[in-house]
């Protein structure tokens, strides 16, 4: 308990203004101690819930730098002042996943894994866990360690495809075991699985990426034109993505 009372700020503020109220109230008036003690008690409660709703609060603002206005860079900004800021062991490890995220959709492949393999996740709830080894697949993957991304792949779907409650991570790691039917030659369940995401979900995030490699299928069996107005959809979507920037580059070359 005081360890953590020490770790968090707020607690300390509401802490010691509890225990101002509690001497003077007592000293002052005279009030029943086990009042006293209720009062501290319900200030403590209070101070809590302000610091858990305030972190809750920041945290859908980060999330939607990247989900809802696609900011890579602001994104990747803002979560590292989290980090530096924490104390928590297991947050710092939640927002380094997060930013490995965050350097995926930047193309900084390298980087990213650099992090994951820092990262313990021991202790770990399993929506991390999911993002972590999908976030690792995906980095592999698209480094062409095919075969890592095998073994991973074979010692970790089952943390990779359980369900959460949260829509983009999910479509997030479908869209990589997408990528992985690809890169290890399954073209037609990986164009079944693609097709499928556009059908669910048309966030900017999903089809830049979706467009892109539905347009590479495209190139590989000879069929040019549809190939080539799939990567143009992916290349307009600016330059916040790496893969957008690829299918802009693949585009010179047809």
């Amino acid at each position: 308990m005081i360890k953590r009372l020490k770790r968090n700020s707020s607690y300390i503020i509401v802490g010691a203004i509890g225990g101002i109220i509690f001497l003077i109230l007592d000293e002052g008036f005279g009030i029943d101690k086990a009042i006293l003690n209720n009062i501290f008690i319900f200030l403590v409660i209070i101070g809590s819930m302000f610091t858990i709703f305030r972190s809750i609060k920041r945290s859908k603002y980060v999330v939607s730098l990247l989900n809802d206005q696609y900011n890579v860079n602001l994104f990747l900004e803002e979560i590292e002042k989290d980090i530096n800021k924490t104390l928590n062991d297991k947050n710092k490890k939640m927002l380094l996943i997060n930013k490995s995220c965050g350097l995926n959709y930047k193309g900084d492949f390298e980087q990213s894994v650099e992090i994951l393999k820092s990262i313990d996740i021991k202790g770990i709830n399993k929506v991390f866990k999911k993002s972590y080894y999908n976030n690792f697949l995906y980095n592999l993957l698209m480094l062409d360690r095919i075969d890592e991304a095998k073994e991973m792949f074979a010692n970790h779907i089952d943390d990779i495809e359980v369900e959460t409650k949260y829509k983009m991570l999910d479509i997030s790691t479908n869209h990589t075991l997408a990528a992985y039917e690809f890169y290890i030659g399954n073209l037609k369940k990986s164009r079944e699985m693609f097709e499928r995401l556009l059908e669910k979900d048309h966030s900017e995030i999903n089809e830049v990426s979706t467009f892109y490699f539905l347009g590479l299928m495209d190139l590989k069996e000879k069929k040019l034109e549809e190939g080539r107005q799939k990567l143009k959809k992916s290349a307009e979507f600016g330059n916040y993505y790496f893969i957008s920037k690829m299918a802009k580059d693949l585009l010179s070359k047809y």
